[in-house]
């Protein structure tokens, strides 16, 4: 298909290989192609599950109707809960005694690769949730089995959620990003987790919530590499401000450190992880420190009570990336780059 669609004129998009675009007088025709299913640019209200609406200036994207198929598959408890996890019960590896049987464990894989669809497209505030139930899908325990539920209530209660894009002021595009881990987090291996969520004009573009590949010994360390893994997310886009917000103002200090510079706190840090130098050097990124309290990666570390949770997404004058406000709110706009970050183009309620 990629040769074919080289032939007939298209040019392949460098950011992301499954994109062709082609000049046909004097406008663009893009392709989308995934798989065997190919989008053309125009006005698709729906395509691979995902819904797409186009209402008062903004592009609203939705998984309502497969959100609903997927509550019915699992017969999922109708009473909602306002936070996918419970931060008063971590999971922990079941012991054999309390391992699921085949069965149920054969439905536990199903239901959580289902989820793991809806996150990817439409649902940043299930990342987290869904890097600690997919760790032991071969030896899910009671304990993960409850936990899935508990995910399902949460979406039983939230299945309105979708993410609005708008246009920016100007023709200038923002690229901006927040980065933020969890020390030792994990009780079974005490490893760190490390999050991130980059956002144009403030719509959600990417997002991961990932276990670190090693032990670190401090919070400045993990701090430290999940600014490295997201700063590889920021290495080929040439945006006017790719800007990369913290909490840990001795991160950032260590990351603007020069490239030849190795201080003896971080002699001890694997040698890749130091990118992030080399990226700030190079101009593609730049470093702000924001408080912990207006972090909005802190949803994709770890499990928040309910007020913390929703501080992401439920009030436009509180969080960024994440939110269920009114039909008729109008697209804020991307501020200059000397501003501090707007809060805009939150997660939409579709009625």
């Amino acid at each position: 298909m990629t040769s074919f669609l080289l032939k007939a004129g298209f040019y392949q998009c460098d950011a992301e290989l499954a994109i062709f675009i082609r000049s046909l007088d004097n406008k663009f025709l893009i392709l989308l192609l995934f798989v065997d299913d190919i989008l053309l640019t125009g006005t698709p209200r729906r395509f691979l599950g995902i819904h797409i609406k186009h209402r008062n200036g903004k592009v609203i994207l939705h998984q309502k109707a497969y959100i609903q198929r997927i509550l019915e598959r699992f017969n999922a408890p109708t009473n909602p809960v306002a936070t996918p996890l419970d931060p008063k019960h971590p999971l922990v590896e079941a012991t054999n005694a309390e391992s699921l049987n085949e069965t149920d464990a054969l439905e536990y894989r199903a239901a959580v690769g289902a989820l793991i669809y809806l996150m990817i497209y439409t649902r940043p505030d299930l990342a987290f949730a869904l890097s600690r139930l997919s760790k032991f899908v071969q030896k899910p325990g009671i304990k993960y089995a409850a936990a899935l539920k508990r995910v399902l209530r949460y979406l039983a209660g939230t299945q309105n959620l979708g993410i609005a894009y708008c246009k920016s002021y100007s023709n200038d595009s923002v690229l901006y990003g927040y980065s933020d881990s969890d020390f030792a987090a994990d009780l079974n291996n005490r490893r760190s987790t490390s999050g991130f969520i980059f956002l144009l004009n403030g719509g959600p573009i990417s997002w991961k919530s990932k276990q670190q590949s090693l032990i670190t010994s401090s919070t400045h360390d993990a701090e430290y590499i999940g600014l490295a893994t997201a700063s590889y997310e920021y290495a080929e886009h040439t945006m006017p401000s790719n800007t990369i917000h913290c909490d840990n103002q001795g991160a950032i200090a260590t990351a603007n450190q020069p490239s030849h510079s190795l201080s003896t706190r971080s002699k001890h840090i694997d040698i890749r992880f130091h990118v992030i130098r080399e990226a700030i050097a190079n101009s593609l990124i730049r470093l702000e420190y924001i408080r912990t309290t207006e972090m909005t990666a802190d949803i994709l570390t770890k499990a928040l009570l309910k007020e913390l949770h929703e501080r992401h997404w439920e009030e436009p004058s509180q969080s960024d990336a994440f939110g269920e406000i009114p039909d008729e709110w109008e697209c804020q706009r991307a501020t200059p780059v000397n501003l501090p970050p707007a809060r805009i183009n939150y997660v939409l309620r579709v009625m």
